[in-house]
């Protein structure tokens, strides 16, 4: 249907979003400490609180913990899993390029 389509589209234009977020942030992380004596007077900002949330969960010793942060999905043994409005979106993306 056209809203399982829509959907589908959306949950993959999140998961690129925050593929590139987080590939921008690491790119500039290395900028700033490869630039720390030219930048040193210059305050850095706050951190970002999405990746906050990351580190948080990667401290957390409680075995009920869930991982709410942004990545892939993963079953029990680790292996990624593709939601299948994701497949189903890359099908309709393959069949119609205009729809990309």
């Amino acid at each position: 249907t056209n809203l399982s389509m829509f959907l589908s589209i959306i949950v993959l234009l999140f998961v690129l979003f925050a593929i590139v977020t987080l590939s921008i942030s690491k790119v500039a992380s290395s900028l700033i400490v490869k630039t720390r004596s030219f930048l040193a007077d210059i305050p850095i900002g706050t951190p970002d609180a999405i990746l906050q949330i990351v580190e948080k969960f990667k401290r957390c010793k409680d075995p009920r913990k869930v991982n709410i942060c942004i990545g892939a999905y993963r079953d029990e043994i680790g292996s990624p899993v593709i939601l299948s409005s994701v497949t189903e979106a890359e099908k309709m993306m393959m069949k119609d390029p205009s729809r990309n």
